[in-house]
């Protein structure tokens, strides 16, 4: 009988540089395989974002519009964990604009710039309100003709949790 040794030896090197050659980068983040969209400017109907690093993807979304500049976006996911507000107003082409106000889906009442609520087993509700301007939404892409919105955006809030940066936001949505 042959020792079994030297295959045993190989496999065990072999697993230990292929360990050795991974990387950080090649670990799959918690949010288990859920990455943000892609920016588009096609009307794919998305939004996502970061939260201290972790992908937030809408499954729900929508825009309003007021006149013909206000644009106010929402976005949750199901069943209604979390939903993000946000708007701005005087928008009329591409480029940037302040996050100054938003408007809940169904009501008529202009609530704050931006809303994110957490509705988990510990909810919590983080805004902004239209004085501070903690917010920038870049939009990307205004369709008139084909009511496609595009763009990206990052907001800073507060809560009585504390405070989160949402960033790396990306949406493209028909309305």
């Amino acid at each position: 009988m042959r020792p079994r040794l030297p295959l045993a030896l190989l496999l065990c090197l072999g697993l230990l540089l292929m360990i050795a050659g991974c990387k950080e980068d090649d670990i799959e983040p918690p949010s288990l395989g859920v990455s943000l969209p892609p920016e588009t400017q096609t009307g794919a109907g998305t939004l996502g974002f970061l939260i201290d690093g972790k992908v937030y993807v809408a499954i729900t979304r929508s825009v309003q519009i007021d006149g013909t500049d206000l644009y106010s976006i929402n976005g949750s996911d199901a069943p209604n964990k979390w939903s993000l507000a946000f708007g701005a107003d005087s928008i009329t082409a591409p480029g940037s604009y302040l996050i100054n106000t938003f408007r809940l889906s169904g009501s008529p009442l202009f609530i704050a710039a931006a809303s994110f609520q957490t509705l988990t087993d510990t909810p919590c509700a983080y805004y902004s309100n239209i004085s501070t301007h903690t917010g920038v939404l870049e939009i990307t892409r205004l369709d008139q003709a084909n009511r496609i919105i595009s763009g990206r955006f990052r907001i800073k809030l507060q809560g009585a949790c504390g405070q989160i940066e949402i960033t790396q936001g990306r949406f493209d949505v028909k309305f």
